[in-house]
């Protein structure tokens, strides 16, 4: 239900569209904004594809209109001022993800741009926000610009407490504390859930190959495997389980892949070849025993269907999911590749005490869901 149907709510689509990930955040961020007010969508260069599994409707698309999103921001906001009573309120919504870069010169141009347009948005009483994100680490020109963009926000929040303390690092003044939106994931329980009483055959390995996209990778992965080799020997000796690799992002692939080979006379194991959709992510993480990957939203997706999830990380350079966990009380299901040996009894305490932790995960979704949903209606009310 509309709980407020005067709310005008201007959001962009344009992000990564090879990315698992990044199109359920988008999509469960959508569906709650549409809980507060019309959605407004700047499609413009975005797939077919991606809008539709968006669910993006033809009547929230802004190419209805002829002018771009930040006019007609502004037309809208002024017809709204000779109406009475005045109770329309303007949104410019963000996408969530995570923030980092180190731009040069040229590239800071487009920072100066976006300062400008939005300190005109804000003159006119467009309240900007943003959701679900995490920053840092950024270059001197992107902390400028962060700082400056916060005090033009009616709602700036990050995700996880180790990019609050960041913001305030770098001058950001005022910083609210709002859940990675994969929380709010809704499942199916009818359809995908697990069945108690009925133990998973599998387990699943999901990788990227490095901590992000400019960290050397050889070292990591040799620190990685050195944990993954315990862990399918365990899974194949002392659990009796399967080995299933996927992934939600393009570019992990070919590692997946290799990792596939490098086990395939030493456990039963199946390489999925294709990317996961929605639905196939549901199907696979809800019937998984564990899911042990070094990718945020393959964690906080796989608990949300059922699996108990593990991240297999390095502590210190995944700072986004060791905040996350850490925040969430749940930093126990983290194994630091970084740390000089990793104990057999750690891997295998998380078969032991698997329903224990099961009931700490809904706990601390329901307590995430009802934070994330007070937000939201204070901000669109």
């Amino acid at each position: 239900m509309n709980q407020n149907s005067q709310n005008l709510i201007f959001y962009s689509a344009q992000t990564a569209y090879n990315n698992l990930g990044d199109l359920m955040i988008n999509k469960i961020l959508l569906t709650y904004l549409r809980k507060y007010g019309k959605l407004l969508v700047d499609s413009r260069e975005v797939p077919d594809d991606y809008l539709k599994n968006l669910g993006i409707e033809p009547d929230e698309k802004i190419s209805q209109f002829t002018l771009k999103p930040n006019y007609l921001m502004i037309l809208l906001r002024i017809k709204s001022l000779f109406h009475q009573p005045n109770n329309q309120k303007i949104y410019q919504v963000f996408t969530p993800g995570h923030r980092y870069a180190k731009p040069s010169f040229f590239q800071s141009l487009p920072l100066l741009k976006f300062i400008l347009i939005n300190s005109i948005l804000r003159i006119f009483g467009i309240r900007l926000c943003q959701f679900g994100i995490s920053i840092g680490p950024f270059s001197k020109p992107l902390m400028i610009h962060e700082v400056w963009k916060s005090k033009l926000m009616y709602f700036y929040s990050v995700r996880d407490n180790i990019s609050k303390e960041y913001a305030h690092k770098i001058g950001v003044k005022n910083v609210y504390l709002f859940p990675d939106l994969a929380w709010l994931m809704e499942v199916d329980s009818q359809k995908y859930l697990h069945k108690d009483g009925q133990e998973s055959d599998y387990i699943i390995f999901s990788y990227r190959s490095s901590t992000h996209a400019f960290a050397p990778s050889e070292n990591y992965q040799k620190q990685l495997f050195n944990v993954l080799d315990k862990i399918v020997e365990i899974a194949r000796l002392q659990w009796s389980k399967k080995l299933v690799i996927s992934y939600q992002v393009d570019q992990d692939y070919q590692f997946c892949k290799t990792i596939a080979q490098r086990y395939q006379t030493s456990i039963d194991v199946t390489f999925i070849e294709q990317i996961l959709d929605e639905s196939s992510m549901y199907d696979l993480y809800s019937n998984a025993y564990m899911v042990f990957s070094n990718r945020l939203h393959v964690l906080l997706f796989s608990l949300s269907c059922g699996s108990l999830p593990v991240g297999v990380i390095d502590k210190v350079n995944h700072d986004k999911i060791t905040g996350i966990f850490n925040d969430a009380g749940l930093e126990e299901l983290l194994i630091d590749i970084g740390k000089d040996t990793v104990e057999d009894q750690q891997i295998l305490a998380f078969s032991k005490d698997i329903n224990l932790w099961k009931q700490k995960i809904a706990d601390v979704r329901r307590k995430q869901q009802d934070l994330a949903k007070q937000y939201f209606t204070e901000i669109f009310s």
